[in-house]
C-alpha cells in the first residue's frame, strides 16, 4: 500500500506543477470548480521558427526538441517560484502568485524569462533550433479550476476590466502574442532605414 501511494504522489507530482499538487493534498477542498480574483504575472512562451522546424524533422526528432526546451525551461519557472499552467504545442503557459503568494511576482517572472532564453542557447545544434520568444502580463486574474466535474485544470484567467483595450474576452495570453507581435514589427521599422542607406 506504501508503494502505491508513494507512486501516486510522484504521478501527481509530474502531472501538476508541484505547487499545485502540494496546495491539493494539504487542503482536497481547493480541487473544486472556480476560484478567486488574485493579482498574476502570466508567462507565455512559444518556439520561433517551430513550424518550419517541424516541417523538415520528423515526428520523434520534434518531439525530442519540445522536451529539450521545456526540459531547460520548467526547471527554471519552478526554480522562480512558478506554476506551469499547461503546454500547449510549442508553447509554455505559467503563472506567478498563485497558488501561493508572491509579493514580487512580476521580477519573478522576467527572472525566468530572461533564463529561459538562455538556457535554450546552450542546447546542442542552437543555430538550428527554434528559440523563445515570451510575452509577460500583469494584472487582475481569476485563480482555480476550470473544467468540468470529471476533468478540471488549473489555470488563471483575466478579470475584465472596463478600462481594457482588447475586450472583455481577452485573455492574458493573448496580451503576450500581441506584444510580442509589435516588438517584431518595431524591429523592421528600426532595421529598414539601415538597409535603405547601406544600399
Amino acid at each position: 500500500m506504501r508503494a502505491l501511494h508513494e507512486r501516486v504522489d510522484l504521478l501527481l507530482h509530474q502531472y501538476l506543477s508541484p505547487e499545485v499538487a502540494r496546495t491539493l493534498i494539504e487542503d482536497p477542498a481547493r480541487a473544486a470548480l472556480g476560484g478567486m480574483e488574485v493579482d498574476v504575472t502570466v508567462l507565455f512562451a512559444d518556439l520561433r521558427g517551430y513550424t518550419a522546424f517541424a516541417e523538415r524533422r520528423s515526428p520523434a526528432e520534434v518531439v525530442a526538441m519540445l522536451n529539450a526546451a521545456f526540459g531547460v525551461s520548467v526547471p527554471i519557472v519552478l526554480e522562480e517560484g512558478g506554476t506551469v499552467v499547461q503546454f500547449m504545442g510549442d508553447a509554455v503557459m505559467a503563472v506567478f502568485n498563485a497558488p501561493s503568494p508572491q509579493p514580487d511576482h512580476a521580477r519573478r517572472a522576467a527572472r525566468s524569462a530572461l533564463a529561459m532564453q538562455r538556457a535554450v542557447l546552450s542546447l546542442p545544434d542552437p543555430a538550428g533550433r527554434p528559440k523563445f520568444r515570451i510575452g509577460i502580463n500583469s494584472g487582475p486574474a481569476l485563480v482555480g479550476n476550470i473544467g468540468a466535474a470529471d476533468i478540471r485544470n488549473f489555470s488563471a484567467n483575466p478579470v475584465p476590466r472596463p478600462l481594457l483595450t482588447l475586450g472583455h474576452d481577452a485573455h492574458i495570453r493573448s496580451i503576450a502574442s500581441r506584444l510580442d507581435g509589435r516588438r517584431a514589427r518595431a524591429r523592421r521599422k528600426v532595421r529598414a532605414p539601415w538597409r535603405h542607406g547601406a544600399g
